[in-house]
C-alpha cells in the first residue's frame, strides 16, 4: 500500500500542476456562422480577387501561378488593411504567406500556392 501512495501522490501533485497552469476559459468561443463567412467575402475576399483579376488583365493571364500570387502580395497587403473586417495590427508575413484575423476574430490566410492549387482545383 505504501509503493502505491508514493507512486499516486507524485501523479496527483503533477495533474493538479497541470490542471492549474491551464489557460481559464473565460469567455465563450465565437462559433463562426454562413453570415460571418459572407460578409468576409463581400468585404476583405472581393478585395483579394479584385487584386488578381487586376493583375490577371495587366499580365494577359488566364492562370496565375504561384509565383505570380507571390507577385502580387503588397497590393493584397494593401487589400486586406483597407478592408473594414480587418483588425489593425494582426497582419502577419512568414515568407509569401500572410495570416491576419477579423474584427470577428476569424484567422485568415492568403498563401499563394493554395492560392494556385485552388485555380487550377476549379478549371
Amino acid at each position: 500500500m505504501k509503493r502505491f501512495v508514493k507512486f499516486l501522490l507524485p501523479a496527483v501533485v503533477l495533474l493538479a500542476g497541470c490542471a492549474a497552469s491551464a489557460p481559464a476559459q473565460t469567455e465563450e468561443a465565437h462559433v463562426f456562422t454562413e453570415e460571418d463567412n459572407l460578409l468576409l467575402e463581400k468585404d476583405v475576399f472581393a478585395k483579394i480577387e479584385e487584386v488578381k483579376e487586376a493583375y490577371a488583365e495587366e499580365k494577359g493571364l488566364e492562370i496565375l501561378t504561384e509565383e505570380d500570387f507571390a507577385e502580387m502580395i503588397p497590393e493584397v497587403i494593401q487589400a486586406i488593411e483597407a478592408s473594414d473586417t480587418y483588425a489593425e495590427g494582426t497582419l502577419t508575413q512568414n515568407g509569401s504567406v500572410l495570416t491576419w484575423q477579423t474584427t470577428i476574430g476569424m484567422p485568415c490566410t492568403f498563401n499563394p500556392r493554395m492560392e494556385a492549387m485552388a485555380q487550377n482545383f476549379r478549371r
